[in-house]
């Protein structure tokens, strides 16, 4: 039994997704204002995996809220 465990152990191969992703062009896009869900999507990676990178550069996204009022003459 444990030699074949062995086996299946050996025979799965080990597939580094790491990617590399330049801090330049992250920075870029975040000055351009693009969201977390772009970023996400343009470098493949998921939510949590974003805020982890953009926390890492060091980098915040700008949030843009729609004013709650109408001003009129």
């Amino acid at each position: 039994m444990e030699n074949q465990l062995n086996t299946v152990a050996e025979a799965t191969p080990v597939v580094s997704t790491t990617k590399t992703i330049s801090k330049a062009a992250l920075s870029a896009m975040v000055e351009a204002g693009s969201k977390k869900e772009e970023i996400a999507n343009h470098y493949g990676l998921n939510i949590a995996q974003t805020t982890k990178l953009l926390k890492t550069a060091g980098l915040t996204i700008r949030k843009f809220h729609k004013p709650s009022f109408t001003l009129v003459d």
